[in-house]
């Protein structure tokens, strides 16, 4: 903001600037309470004129963009992402799944580990569900997960791949503007 307002001290100055520049209700809010708090630690006070955030209803995605999605993605994450997908399990909870979770038999994933407020539970896993989890029930040992690493590099991964396949099929709801460096 200060490389665009002239002079800092005129409330009435940076005011006006918020109020013209072309960003959302919610982001000029937070231009209004970053001056506020700027203000305060300069010693003098200032009141944000606060907007009215609009309500948006979220995008979500229609089976065929989830399932090109999931198939734009690499082996392993394309496996974690279906079992979501089938199981509406929380990324904790199937970053932790082990073999012994799964039955390739009966097709029945139990959740014996869930996430905080959450409970134990099961699902049908589908055929297609089994030929990707095969390989890798029979490379990694009984009681140790299938997903090793941090969740967080799970998404990152996979926010990346979202963002280039977005912009191969000409379909981004804004996932472009995700804040994931190397673009």
């Amino acid at each position: 903001m200060s490389k665009r307002v002239y002079n800092l001290w005129d409330s009435d100055e940076v005011e006006q600037y918020i109020k013209d520049c072309d960003l959302s209700k919610g982001r000029k809010n937070l231009y209004g309470q970053a001056y506020r708090d700027w203000c305060n630690w300069k010693g003098f006070n200032y009141k944000p004129k606060n907007d009215r955030i609009e309500e948006k209803l979220p995008y979500i995605p229609t089976e065929q963009e989830i399932d090109q999605l999931i198939g734009g993605q690499g082996k392993k994450l394309a496996l974690f992402l279906q079992i979501m997908k089938e199981s509406a399990f929380r990324p904790s909870e199937t970053q932790r799944l082990t073999p012994e979770d799964f039955n390739v038999e009966t097709r029945i994933c139990t959740l014996t580990k869930p996430s905080i407020n959450s409970r134990p539970r099961q699902f049908k896993m589908s055929e297609k569900l089994v030929l990707m989890l095969i390989p890798y029930i029979n490379q990694t040992k009984r009681n140790k997960p299938i997903f090793k690493g941090k969740l967080k590099t799970i998404r990152t991964q996979f926010y990346r791949k979202r963002r280039i396949l977005a912009e191969r099929f000409n379909n981004d709801p804004g996932w472009s503007d995700y804040p994931v460096s190397n673009k």
